[in-house]
């Protein structure tokens, strides 16, 4: 995501990043609790309500922030981007049905009201499929998936956003590095900014 934000910076655009939830969990010693019997599933409710929670307050603090940025900057130049390190509907890939339902429910909150909250939502697939060869949890101390779990967490996590008006998919198809995912981002981060701001204009 630091790529995206340093290429949208030289654009000109101020950027704004919110990190991801579930690593500040990890990496400051919150355990996952899994969800192997009926004392795990309230362990796990608790955990994931604490998780959409955090998501929520980052986000919408962070959008004020923005808020805030482009008052400062003026109408002329008001172009902040705010990108969200994996957003709320992550959570559902996570949790069974009745576990999400609950949470909804707890939240007050729609899953068209959570997809509603993002302009753009960004897939870039896992390298476990595809690109096995260069898939590792050397670049992120909070992963512990090994391959074929990435793999089936990254499709549900994928299906879980598959409603979003705008999703776009970076899969690894014709032997793509690392780089050539990140350019193909930064293209459509390009595009969309870019259109979104003339739809402003009209």
């Amino acid at each position: 995501m630091t790529s995206v934000r340093d290429a949208l910076r030289k654009e000109g655009y101020a950027v704004i990043m919110v990190p991801e939830a579930a690593t500040l969990f990890r990496t400051n010693g919150a355990l996952y609790p899994g969800c192997e019997d009926e004392v795990r599933r309230g362990m796990l409710l608790a955990y994931e309500e604490e998780m959409m929670k955090m998501k929520l307050y980052l986000e919408d603090t962070m959008l004020a922030v923005t808020q805030c940025e482009a008052a400062i900057m003026g109408p002329k130049d008001a172009d902040v981007v705010m990108l969200v390190d994996r957003g709320v509907m992550d959570v559902k890939a996570y949790v069974t049905p009745d576990l999400w339902a609950e949470l909804l429910k707890k939240f007050n909150i729609t899953e068209q009201a959570i997809l509603d909250r993002y302009d753009l939502v960004c897939h870039m697939t896992t390298a476990a499929t595809g690109a096995e060869k260069f898939y590792t949890l050397d670049n992120n101390m909070a992963r512990s998936e090994g391959v074929d779990l990435a793999r089936t967490l990254d499709n549900i996590t994928l299906n879980c956003w598959k409603k979003h008006q705008h999703l776009f998919v970076v899969d690894n198809s014709n032997g793509k590095t690392f780089n050539e995912k990140l350019e193909e981002v930064h293209k459509v981060f390009h595009k969309f900014i870019h259109q979104q701001q003339i739809s402003n204009q009209q």
